[in-house]
């Protein structure tokens, strides 16, 4: 190789490093922006965080936000060309509207109808988890007043979806919460210890059951 020859490799090779790190910044800044994901689908988009929540439309999603009109999927849709799935926080809000909330009858036709039109509006690669709770946020059992069916067909929902079930430990033995998550600390009321010792032997045999079901309806691909 001549020396014209072993510059021009340098060159090239120097390039192509730049690039790789360009692109590596540009991912790091969007992953970095997902952290704040969760946050601005569970509560809206506060406005100290425009600056670092980089998606298109953020004003506009904030704006929803304040006037009492969190748009979860919305903000989820802003991340499908960045990211190959997303936790699904418009399922958990539809479930808790339709399911749990203790003033309306529960109806598992009109939430999964809901979902339908939510699910439609993602790529059909688009892995899209669901769950009923989480540690940010009051138990789904909590929020149902402790009533376990419906917590019974919250999980039914859950699991008729073609996408992965997330279960949060000690929802599927009745692990519910005293107080709602309200102020500083307030999340420690939905993390309480696993029940060990006193678990509701019923509903986990339930959950088991709705294991074994998804199973026959979706086999691993593994």
């Amino acid at each position: 190789m001549t020396l014209l020859e072993k510059r021009k490799t340098s060159i090239y090779t120097m390039r192509q490093k730049q690039s790789s790190r360009d692109e590596d910044m540009t991912m790091t800044s969007h992953l970095l922006s997902t952290f704040l994901l969760g946050e601005a689908t569970m509560m809206g988009i506060r406005y100290n965080e425009l600056k670092t929540l980089k998606i298109p439309r953020k004003h506009w999603h904030w704006l929803r936000s304040q006037l009492g009109r969190p748009d979860c999927g919305g903000v989820m849709r802003e991340y499908v060309q960045v990211l190959d799935g997303l936790l699904d926080f418009e399922f958990q809000r539809i479930a808790k509207a339709y399911v749990a909330h203790p003033e309306r009858e529960p109806s598992i036709e009109i939430a999964q109808a809901l979902l339908n039109a939510h699910h439609a509006k993602f790529p059909a690669k688009c892995v899209l988890p669901a769950f009923l709770d989480n540690h940010d946020m009051n138990r789904f059992l909590y929020e149902a007043k402790n009533k376990k069916e419906r917590l019974r067909l919250g999980a039914q929902l859950q699991f008729r979806q073609k996408y992965p079930p997330i279960i949060y430990y000690g929802t599927e033995v009745g692990l519910s919460q005293s107080r709602p998550i309200v102020g500083p600390y307030g999340d420690l009321a939905a993390r309480q210890m696993m029940p060990w010792k006193n678990q509701d032997k019923a509903l986990l045999a339930f959950f088991v059951d709705l294991i074994h079901q998804r199973r026959g309806r979706y086999p691993s691909r593994l």
